[in-house]
């Protein structure tokens, strides 16, 4: 005898299908998942290219200025040493703080090294800044004198200011340079990193002060490049 099912039960589905709430949960945390790979392979990127950087050696391609940032090792000294070696017609040092004098800079930057070798041999061709905090206020203050640089020059029939010697840690420079490139545009700048503790070893990346400072650095890179891109943007949204 046959007997037959009027309404057999549905057969059950081998996958559970997502509620709106699961599915939201899904797409947030596949979302955290790639910004945190991207973020981690800016960061190796910003590393390669830290470690593609090399000290430059002389002769040196003359420029129309010098500048130095302050806040680090070796970076003043190494202005100094480059103003004696002709690479410049002049040397500016952003950053510096108030009150300080060009003997008092020069003094404290020659403490541990041989004066009479980084010593300017014309101290009229160094002049300090004293309104920066930081690299933005850096980037601000050396385009504020180049500037007047300029009107002087032009007041006197003198050529323009075209190029910089950007001079600063090697960690420091990509931010550096991101910032100089939005307030100098039409200059040309030349990257001069300075080498200095834990950078001044040959496989620098596999320390760890090291790579606390470069992902230090590369996390201020990032704010400051979404600051540019927010600061560029902005104006033509605003059109729209």
């Amino acid at each position: 005898m046959t007997f037959l099912i009027k309404n057999p039960p549905p057969l059950k589905k081998p996958f559970r299908v997502l509620s709106s709430c699961g599915q939201f949960f899904y797409f947030l945390l596949w979302s955290i998942l790639s910004l945190i790979i991207l973020w981690f392979l800016g960061f190796l990127s910003f590393l390669g290219y830290l470690s593609f950087l090399k000290e430059p050696v002389s002769p040196y391609a003359k420029t129309d200025v010098l500048v130095v940032l302050t806040g680090g090792k070796g970076r003043i000294i190494t202005g100094l040493s480059l103003l004696n070696e002709d690479a410049a017609t002049h040397l500016f040092i952003s950053g510096v703080k108030k009150n300080v004098t060009s003997p008092e800079i020069i003094l404290e930057a020659t403490k541990k090294s041989d004066p009479s070798l980084t010593t300017p041999k014309d101290p009229s061709k160094m002049q300090l800044g004293h309104l920066a905090k930081n690299t933005q206020g850096n980037a601000q203050e050396v385009a504020l004198w180049v500037n007047h640089q300029n009107m002087l020059n032009a007041s006197k029939g003198l050529p323009p200011l075209k190029s910089i010697r950007l001079v600063t840690s090697v960690y420091h420079l990509p931010r550096s340079l991101l910032e100089f490139k939005r307030t100098l545009p039409n200059i040309t700048l030349i990257p001069h990193p300075v080498f200095s503790s834990p950078f001044h070893k040959i496989q620098w990346w596999t320390t760890k002060s090291a790579l606390k400072l470069s992902f230090s650095e590369y996390v201020k890179f990032n704010i400051a490049l979404f600051r540019i891109f927010y600061e560029v943007t902005t104006p033509f949204l605003k059109k729209k």
